[in-house]
């Protein structure tokens, strides 16, 4: 089973919402956490790397591998928009 199967399935349709809902906030002026808000949208592309490895780098963890941003136009891009 991959690792985006084990992860994010049964937590997407969690993290679309909000995602949605901090970008509403934004454009209603709110204060938010950008960085936090960049980090979530990048699980979405790095879901999509092909050969991904996990990686440790400086005490943060973060995915290595080629882009491939099918995933993110799949199961974001094209959902949000």
């Amino acid at each position: 089973m991959a690792f985006s199967t084990k992860v994010i399935q049964g937590l997407e349709s969690q993290l679309m919402a909000a995602i949605a809902d901090q970008i509403r906030r934004d454009r209603e002026d709110e204060v938010i956490n950008r960085d936090a808000l960049k980090t979530a949208i990048s699980v979405f592309v790095d879901l999509g790397k092909e050969l991904s490895e996990p990686m440790r780098q400086a005490g943060r963890f973060f995915w290595s591998g080629t882009p491939n941003f099918d995933y993110y136009e799949a199961e974001f891009e094209t959902k949000f928009l």
